[in-house]
């Protein structure tokens, strides 16, 4: 016999009361679909994690390839830097000749012979002109902190021959300091703060401390630490 509509809906309803008034079912239903939700979240959040530690990994390789790019390229840009010198403490003055400065300090001051104007590229005051004015009182001396003097040999044998023989410019207010670039520099001065200007010298654009009588080579910052 067939069921009218209003006789269906009630059936269904009364059928639907009776499922929500037994305990035990709703209870099992609510367990069931709890641990189908949970496997499934489970299975959600394996996939992301990975997909997560995957994302870490090409990080960590790429951070990596970066440092060893920024590494080659440091070793390369010091390297262009090698047959130059920085000379600084001589005194600067309008109209000056700075390679005529350079010949007098090797060939007079360090006793060296060597021929500036044939065995270097360029000689030259870096940054920004610092000369007083010629307004500046007659007899009052300058007091502005002289630029330094960079200069590029034809080769490294005549650079290195200067280097050998800084000594001799011991009290004499001048200092030749190799060419380093910016990193390297930064890495000195923070080497120069934490051991000192007596215990950190450059060889070759290398940076070296002297720790507890130990010679380190300062390569990074945490090197420092």
């Amino acid at each position: 016999m067939a069921l009218n509509p209003k006789d269906f809906q009630k059936l269904i309803k009364d059928t639907m009361k009776a499922i929500m008034s037994d305990q035990t079912f709703m209870e099992s239903l609510i367990r069931n679909v709890t641990d189908h939700l949970n496997g499934k979240l489970d299975e959600i959040m394996s996939k992301q994690q990975q997909k997560i530690e995957e994302c870490e990994t090409k990080i960590k390789s790429l951070q990596s390839e970066n440092e060893n790019l920024q590494t080659q390229l440091d070793k390369h840009d010091q390297f262009q830097r090698r047959n130059c010198l920085r000379i600084f403490g001589i005194q600067e003055s309008e109209g000056e000749n700075t390679e005529d400065l350079m010949h007098n300090l090797i060939n007079k001051t360090m006793k060296l012979k060597i021929n500036v104007a044939a065995n270097t590229e360029y000689c030259y005051r870096v940054g920004r002109p610092n000369i007083k004015s010629s307004q500046t009182l007659i007899g009052e001396r300058n007091q502005t902190k002289p630029r330094a003097i960079l200069i590029r040999f034809s080769n490294y044998k005549e650079r290195q021959k200067v280097m050998e023989n800084v000594r001799l410019l011991k009290g004499s207010g001048v200092v030749i300091r190799e060419d380093l670039n910016r990193a390297r520099l930064e890495l000195l001065k923070a080497a120069t703060n934490k051991y000192s200007y007596r215990n950190v010298w450059t060889r070759n654009g290398d940076i070296f401390a002297n720790v507890e009588g130990r010679k380190r080579k300062i390569e990074k910052q945490s090197d420092l630490k």
